[in-house]
């Protein structure tokens, strides 16, 4: 037992007839974790760094959401401010092989390096400066060691130190980073009592846009503040995973959400628009959460033994100078090959936007109209079987 909708006019027809057997579709995306810089954390004033500007560099504490925790992040383009208590989009790692060596061997990944220097603070500035070497193009001379006699100052300790950073750093590689979490159907539609099942499935892709496997996706389905079902699959080689579930509560409306959790490499950068860009120094942990719905409905032909057809309207538009009939097929027993609406020798189509129907004479049924091809069955419903859609627009 099956339906689907159409529409009729015995005069000018305009056809639209968007297919609407998954119901309710919206756009939902993934949440990733943020990062909110809240101070400075090591590091210290440097003279003549980056030409003859005196810097302060270091690293800055940030807090990352979701449970990440606070962690150390160095700073890239030096000529921007950073946004103080201002929550930092995820973005790509950093492209260069050399600072992402640096900040995988050096404070305070290696709390110890670079070890010429005798504080935190004062490492922390020179792989910053190291850092502004590569991404910034920021240049500072290299010390003579000599230093006079009175010996180095702690500025030309660091910049000696930072040299031989940049001078050390090869090249590397940051590992894929989940960034998008997408649940497929965003939404649906099924019609109780026969389709009790419903499948979502979650695909996870890297910064690259890469599909990444072997992460394990937590599925959970509530209706209003109850939770209904919960599961759990590992991502395969495409990056998907798959989760069913059978509705035994009834008809409404089930909210499901997909979640992952991962680490946050060093090296991944934080963005927000018009701010001074940030990159990992330590590593935290994430999350990504993408969202769905599932209408459950009552299947309007359920009360219907045989197979029927039910016209509503007619609905006239003045303005558009149309005549608008709502049918509803409810199919019993057996499978429908095609339905026909027959129209008036005046009727002509204006415009469509779907395919799938053609207009003129049918040889099955005699008649001249517009006719579409149905492809059952699709379900069963109440021990009959046959095809079905809905059909809507304008005719």
């Amino acid at each position: 037992m099956n339906w689907f909708k159409g529409m009729r006019v015995p005069k000018r027809v305009w056809v639209v007839l968007p297919l609407l057997l998954a119901l309710l579709v919206l756009p939902w995306g993934a949440r990733a974790s943020t990062a909110t810089p809240t101070g400075t954390a090591q590091g210290r004033d440097v003279t003549d760094a980056c030409g003859t500007r005196d810097l302060w560099a270091g690293t800055f504490y940030a807090t990352v959401s979701d449970g990440g925790g606070q962690a150390e992040v160095y700073c890239v383009d030096v000529n921007t401010n950073v946004c103080w208590n201002k929550p930092y989009e995820q973005g790509s790692n950093v492209d260069d092989g050399r600072v992402v060596w640096i900040l995988n061997n050096y404070y305070p990944k290696v709390p110890g390096q670079p070890s010429s220097l005798n504080s935190a603070a004062e490492r922390a500035a020179a792989v910053q400066l190291a850092i502004w070497h590569f991404t910034d193009g920021c240049s500072f001379a290299e010390p003579n060691w000599s230093c006079g006699w009175g010996g180095c100052s702690t500025t030309e300790k660091i910049k000696s130190a930072a040299w031989d950073i940049i001078n050390a750093a090869q090249s590397a590689s940051t590992p894929a980073t989940p960034t998008t979490l997408t649940l497929t159907p965003s939404s649906a539609t099924n019609y109780l009592p026969g389709d009790t099942f419903h499948m979502v499935t979650a695909e996870l892709r890297d910064q690259q846009g890469n599909t990444l496997q072997g992460y394990i996706i937590t599925f959970t389905v509530k209706r209003g503040t109850q939770t209904k079902a919960t599961g759990t699959a590992a991502t395969g080689a495409n990056g998907q995973a798959s989760f069913t579930y059978t509705c035994t509560w009834g008809e409404g409306i089930d909210d499901i959400t997909a979640e992952v959790s991962y680490t946050i490499p060093v090296g991944l950068r934080w963005l927000r628009e018009g701010c001074q860009k940030l990159i990992m120094a330590q590593q935290a942990s994430g999350k990504l959460t993408a969202t769905a719905t599932k209408t459950w409905a009552r299947d309007p032909c359920a009360e219907w033994a045989t197979s029927t057809l039910t016209v509503n309207g007619p609905i006239y538009d003045y303005g558009a100078n149309t005549t608008k009939f709502e049918y509803t097929v409810c199919v019993q027993g057996k499978a429908l090959s095609h339905i026909t609406i027959q129209l008036g020798a005046c009727a002509e189509i204006a415009s469509g936007t779907t395919s799938g129907y053609t207009l003129g004479y049918d040889p099955t049924t005699g008649i001249t109209g517009i006719k579409w091809d149905e492809s059952g069955p699709e379900r069963s419903v109440g021990g009959g079987s046959g095809s079905g859609g809905t059909e809507d627009g304008q005719l």
